[in-house]
């Protein structure tokens, strides 16, 4: 449920922060299809209102910031469906509105989302020119909350291209970072810090860098995986998002086919297709078709011919939906 406007009946400050919060939530509950709509609509409302009150210094900024705040959304939630495009767009916009507002913190996050759209096109030079030109705003702001996040993706990105011993400097970095904030106050920082939401990261980095190695190295850095995202699972609260558990349900099952534990595979695999209908992303079907292939080379038997069969089906209905899909309309009365 959205909150309402205020009691003129207009769009103000407080409901512009309120309806931002609720669809960054609806977002981590549910995918980026769940709230690009109604999230571009009141940005339209927004930007509008900044408009009547760019002579009030106070509220102005206020305001520009609660823009880029939700620019950055809608180009996240962009990207989780699939629209490098509009994501970029909408990134870049959310760029120049927080740094105009001097928000360094916005600044750093807003490079953040730069460079995952930079490696889901697998471009991970280019993130990692976005994610260490996000470190000097973040090194800036107040806490570390930024500065760790950004070093967990220079992890990422330094596994797309094979490179182990930045990936695990990056990493201690982060969690170096991590250890010194006591409070990441800043909301678009928050989830980063929910249990088991870096570690889950981590097994995505080590499930990425075991598609660059061989014999192995592959197989250690596969069973990291899998056992970081285990462990992600164990520690996750109500609090974590949706998607970043079902994504852990998918590393596990990809992961298991390929180190031929073929029971837990299924076990995994059938989880996380009981997971998809509630998440509208197309980084789950990016996903789904790494564990098809996975357990495609895997086994032969029927039981995971089924879920090759019920993922391919899947990812199929979510490549042809139109984007997004689902609109949540803000209650006006």
């Amino acid at each position: 449920m959205f909150p309402r406007y205020s009691h003129t009946g207009q769009l103000d400050l407080d409901t512009v922060r309120s309806a931002t919060t609720g669809l960054r939530e609806l977002d981590q509950r549910h995918g980026g299809g769940s709230v690009a709509c109604t999230a571009v609509d009141l940005l339209k409302s927004t930007t509008a209102l900044l408009a009547q009150y760019r002579g009030h210094t106070a509220l102005a900024h206020s305001l520009l910031v609660a823009t880029a705040d939700l620019a950055r959304l809608i180009g996240w939630a962009y990207h989780d469906i699939g629209d490098q495009h509009r994501a970029r767009q909408y990134a870049t916009m959310a760029l120049v509105s927080a740094r105009r507002a001097g928000a360094d913190s916005l600044v750093a996050s807003t490079l953040y989302v730069l460079g995952r759209i930079s490696l889901t096109e697998r471009d991970p030079r280019v993130a990692l020119r976005m994610f260490q030109l996000g470190q000097l705003p973040a090194q800036d702001a107040t806490g570390g909350g930024e500065s760790a996040r950004l070093y967990a993706n220079e992890a990422w990105a330094h596994a797309m291209m094979g490179d182990v011993g930045r990936m695990r400097t990056a990493l201690s970095r982060a969690e170096e970072e991590m250890a010194m904030v006591a409070d990441p106050v800043d909301p678009w920082t928050r989830v980063f810090f929910t249990p088991g939401e870096f570690t889950g990261m981590q097994s995505v980095i080590y499930n990425e860098y075991a598609l660059t190695a061989r014999g192995q190295t592959a197989e250690h850095y596969t069973s990291e995986a899998v056992d970081a995202a285990r462990a992600s699972l164990a520690a996750s609260t109500p609090r974590r998002p949706a998607r970043s558990i079902l994504f852990d349900n998918i590393t596990i099952a990809t992961g298991t086919f390929r180190l031929g534990q073929i029971d837990d595979a299924v076990s995994f695999a059938t989880a996380s297709l009981e997971m998809t209908g509630q998440v509208d992303s197309r980084r789950v079907g990016d996903r789904l078709g790494q564990l098809v292939h996975a357990a495609t080379l895997a086994s032969s038997r029927s039981d995971v011919r089924e879920v090759c069969h019920a993922s391919r089906r899947t990812v199929r209905t979510d490549r042809s939906a139109p984007q997004p899909m689902t609109r949540h309309r803000l209650a006006t009365a």
